[in-house]
C-alpha cells in the first residue's frame, strides 16, 4: 500500500513539476533570502527553461485558456 501511495505522490510531483514550472520559479522566489534559497531559485528556473524548451511549460497555459473561452461562451449563451 506505501508503494502504491509513495508511486502515485511521486507521479503527482512530476506533473506539477512539469506543468506548473513557471509556478515554481515563483514560490522559489518567495523563499528567504540565503544560500540554500538561491541554490532553490536556480534549480527552479533551470527546469522551467527545460520545460519551455520541450514545449510541456505551455500546455497547462493552452489548457486554461481553451477552459476559460469555453466558460466565457457558455456564460454568454445562458445570459440570452
Amino acid at each position: 500500500m506505501w508503494l502504491r501511495f509513495g508511486l502515485a505522490f511521486i507521479a503527482a510531483l512530476l506533473a506539477l513539476g512539469c506543468f506548473q514550472s513557471g509556478n515554481m520559479v515563483a514560490a522559489a522566489y518567495d523563499l528567504p533570502e540565503g544560500k540554500v534559497a538561491q541554490w532553490v531559485v536556480e534549480r527552479a528556473e533551470n527546469w522551467h527553461g527545460w520545460m519551455e524548451l520541450t514545449g510541456v511549460a505551455g500546455w497547462s497555459e493552452h489548457l486554461a485558456e481553451k477552459s476559460t473561452a469555453i466558460h466565457e461562451r457558455l456564460v454568454e449563451q445562458e445570459e440570452f
